[in-house]
């Protein structure tokens, strides 16, 4: 209980933009609107995929011809508006990335020297470049995919009930199944990859501790003990 009293709360992602210098939190809030306006691009295109469907037999060939290179048009278009908000979240994930690298090691440098007593040194060397890779990967391509799913749902939802309300309540019905399934696969993946991340931590320490006193180790021939140790 005291454990879990002390633990230090979670940081969300407010907490992580604010970070980030302020020019960093610019390009941040332009790739997540970028992103969010990305998700017009598919309901659009289904839009003009269904006109050219519909008057397929009936339409002349430059009806079709204009449907035909608007949908062109628009899907190179998002292409470039893909590539560019995509590459801005990569951009400004590893430059969160260094930010966040460089403030703890500064925090971790003023720590009391009873707080590294009660750390394992290669454990926490790890553990600060694995939680860093993760907050990087969380900002970067995760949340670039989130924003455009999530915008390209709204956006062919209120396209489905434009078209067909009824159509629409149908498949709304599917909604806390997938939603059920979407919360057990992320709880899993979460429990999963803390004990992943535990375990890469304590090889990283156990590892460190090994390199650093390898004569020690060859001396006593514990060579076979702390390779079956590692792989634990």
């Amino acid at each position: 209980q005291a454990a879990a009293a002390s633990a230090p709360p979670r940081a969300g992602f407010q907490e992580l933009v604010m970070l980030a210098p302020l020019k960093l939190r610019v390009y941040i809030v332009v790739a997540c609107l970028m992103a969010i306006g990305s998700g017009l691009g598919m309901p659009i295109f289904m839009i003009l995929f269904m006109g050219l469907i519909d008057n397929l037999s009936t339409a002349d060939t430059s009806t079709l011809t204009n449907i035909s290179t608007t949908a062109v048009i628009i899907g190179a278009a998002m292409c470039v508006w893909t590539f560019l908000f995509q590459a801005l979240f990569v951009y400004a994930a590893e430059q969160l990335m260094s930010s966040v690298r460089t403030q703890l090691v500064t925090a971790v440098m003023v720590q009391d020297m009873t707080w590294f007593d009660m750390q394992k040194t290669g454990g926490l060397a790890s553990q600060i470049s694995s939680d860093v890779e993760f907050i990087a990967d969380a900002m970067g391509e995760k949340l670039a995919v989130f924003l455009n799913n999530l915008s390209t749902s709204v956006f062919a939802f209120a396209l489905s009930f434009w078209k067909s309300w009824r159509l629409a309540l149908m498949l709304l019905t599917l909604g806390p199944f997938m939603i059920s399934a979407a919360a057990v696969t992320a709880f899993i993946s979460g429990r999963m990859q803390a004990r992943i991340d535990k375990a890469y931590t304590t090889a990283g320490s156990t590892a460190f501790e090994v390199l650093s006193a390898i004569r020690t180790v060859t001396a006593f021939n514990a060579q076979p003990r702390e390779v079956a140790r590692f792989g634990s």
